[in-house]
């Protein structure tokens, strides 16, 4: 996978220029880090705290693969339909029974 670090110079929002970059679990309060008041899957371990920090990113490939499957059995009743269309009037035209 390609990651594309962005640094932004003055933007109240970004991490100051010395601690660019990925945190540790300390910094980020996860794990044997996290606080009493911390999210219950903050404080787990193994698994659990994998799909907490790749949460986002799960949920998104989730959206994506779901709205893929919707679009592939939507196009396939469309073309289904086109199919029985074609093949009622081709009957049709030719005089014979529907």
């Amino acid at each position: 996978m390609l990651t594309v670090w962005l640094v932004q110079k003055g933007s109240p929002e970004s991490k100051e220029m010395d601690r660019v970059g990925t945190e540790s679990d300390e910094d980020q309060r996860i794990g044997a880090h996290a606080g009493p008041r911390s999210p219950r899957w903050a404080r787990a371990g193994g698994p659990r705290l994998w799909v907490y920090s790749n949460s986002l990113g799960l949920v998104m490939g989730t959206i994506f693969v779901l709205s893929w499957l919707a679009q592939s059995v939507t196009g396939q009743a469309a073309y289904n339909s086109d199919r029985i269309g074609s093949a009622t009037c081709a009957t049709r035209s030719r005089g014979g029974r529907t």
